[in-house]
């Protein structure tokens, strides 16, 4: 799993396409938003992540709980980007550990 911690003052983001594998945006999703003070987490999961979802989702929690604590972002985002690893996990692994 690799993690890219970004504290970002302001944050915005829109949805243009969705991806072969990409979900639908429902619940508190939302197609675009403009954030302020928000701690933006880029993902990758990586194939030695396959088979241990569980144990990589607890370990990414915490690193998330720590650094949530030092800096008392007003929102967090998890965004998905494999440009972090070019050893990427099956799609099917990624979305369950997203």
């Amino acid at each position: 799993m690799r993690l890219l911690f970004i504290h970002s003052d302001p944050f915005s983001y829109r949805v243009t396409e969705k991806t072969q594998f990409g979900e639908p945006i429902t619940g508190d999703l939302r197609e675009s938003a403009q954030l302020e003070n928000a701690l933006v987490v880029f993902i990758a999961a990586e194939k030695p992540d396959e088979g241990y979802e569980d144990e990589v989702v607890e370990r990414v929690r915490d690193a998330i709980v720590e650094v949530n604590g030092k800096l008392s972002p007003s929102s967090i985002v998890l965004y998905p980007y494999a440009h972090l690893s070019n050893n990427l996990a099956s799609p099917s692994a990624a979305l369950k550990i997203l």
